[in-house]
């Protein structure tokens, strides 16, 4: 609230507010040191105070140079990997030159910090994580391991505030050299979601080839490795080759069997194949052990012909796997409910069974709808195809699920209110 009256306040009186800010993040660089390591809800908020600052030195006219010394200073006091946000917040205000002059400044200061001053800091820390036992912990390390678990944090801090100005200059090599540091190179030990990263960067500056090079060295990229995938296929575009690209959306679409995915390739397919593609993709969404995301695909793709008999076909394998389908199984059976409403009604009865398993009041009230509507579809159905007939079905309810008191009443009033409206 008082960076947002400060910020209100830079439209009348921006140097003012400047300076204002400026003072709320000395007072408060204590308070980050006691609390933002350990207090998630904190960071966001700061982040944003970051963002205002920067917003606020812009209205105030603050020179590039200015803004860089406020920031280094910053920077020194950041025990907490907190402001490393300045850095996009001041985007606006800071120049070419002086973010380089930043860069230097901030790698060399990882040569100047003297490590030894830093163990009252480390002790701080593990009294908060452990109070029970800091102490002792503490004691227990050596001087040696003391100064090196400081540096590792050191290095940590300052590769946040690289990467920072690496994306300011929308350079990706400086990126990628700030995941590195303290090494001159980056190598293949980077988690794959740096590896991410530096994909995203290189796909953004168009060099598709140093983005495979990326994706392929991903550990992910062999495994699940669907998002890499997509990244993959953008590099493949960018470095001209369409045809690889479109071979690797096919195993994408295999592997996920999404509404997105299906019109991604068929988007990327020429005029006169479009027809073959599309009647290819669905026999292998008919074939595929996907079941559920399968009856999805269809669903969404208007194939309903084909959606409504892998729902009869597969039915007991929907009812095993209703956990995980039910979100779905209602859009489903909505789909289905006009011209195929025996399926529908089928997608319907699965619902109705896991919500009295449940035996939830609200899925019980959503059961009852569900009952009702089988009831209404059921009268348009001529062949039930070896299914329960709608009065078979009741009278196996009854059975299983006798003591589901709340789901009989709602059915008895609906009926009730039904009877009254002839």
């Amino acid at each position: 609230q008082l960076c947002d009256f400060i910020l209100s306040l830079s439209d009348i009186l921006p140097g003012e507010a400047f300076n204002l800010m400026k003072k709320f993040f000395e007072i408060h660089q204590n308070f980050y040191k006691k609390n933002s390591l350990y207090n998630e809800e904190i960071r966001p908020a700061f982040r944003g105070a970051c963002l205002m600052f920067g917003k606020i030195a812009e209205r105030a006219d603050i020179s590039s140079k200015e803004a860089a010394d406020i920031i280094f200073s910053l920077f020194l006091g950041d025990v907490s990997n907190i402001h490393f946000s300045l850095i996009s917040g001041f985007a606006n205000v800071l120049k070419d030159s002086d973010l380089k002059s930043l860069r230097s400044k901030i790698t060399a200061h990882y040569n100047s910090a003297v490590f030894d001053d830093m163990t009252e800091q480390e002790k701080d820390v593990f009294e908060t994580a452990f109070p029970s036992m800091g102490i002792r912990i503490f004691s227990r390390i050596s001087d040696e391991e003391r100064r090196n678990r400081a540096k590792d944090k050191v290095a940590a801090k300052i590769r946040l505030w690289l990467k920072e100005i690496a994306d300011c200059q929308n350079n990706a090599d400086d990126y990628i050299a700030a995941l590195a540091f303290p090494k001159k190179q980056c190598d293949n030990s980077i988690p794959d979601s740096e590896k991410r990263e530096i994909v995203q960067r290189m796909i953004a500056a168009g060099r598709g080839e140093d983005a495979l090079k990326w994706v392929r060295a991903s550990v992910g990229y062999t495994r699940d490795g669907s998002e890499l995938m997509k990244l993959e296929i953008e590099a493949l575009e960018i470095s001209n080759k369409s045809s690889e690209a479109q071979e690797k959306r096919l195993v994408l679409f295999e592997k996920e069997l999404t509404s997105d995915s299906y019109e991604e390739l068929v988007r990327h397919t020429d005029e006169k194949s479009r027809s073959a593609t599309k009647e290819k993709l669905v026999q292998l969404a008919v074939a595929s052990d996907k079941v559920p995301q399968a009856v999805t695909l269809l669903a969404e793709i208007g194939r309903f012909e084909e959606c409504s008999r892998l729902v009869q076909k597969n039915l007991n394998l929907l009812e095993k796997q209703a956990d995980h389908f039910d979100a779905r199984a209602r859009a489903v059976a909505k789909a289905l409910q006009n011209d195929y409403p025996l399926s529908a009604v089928l997608l319907y009865r699965m619902l109705i069974s896991k919500a009295l398993v449940d035996t939830n009041i609200s899925k019980s009230t959503a059961a009852a709808k569900d009952f009702a509507l089988c009831e209404e579809l059921s009268s348009k159905i001529t062949l039930f195809r070896g299914f329960r007939t709608h009065e078979q079905y009741l009278d196996f309810l009854k059975q299983r699920h006798k003591k589901a008191d709340c789901f009989w009443e709602k059915i008895e009033t609906a009926k009730n209110k039904k009877l009254k409206k002839r």
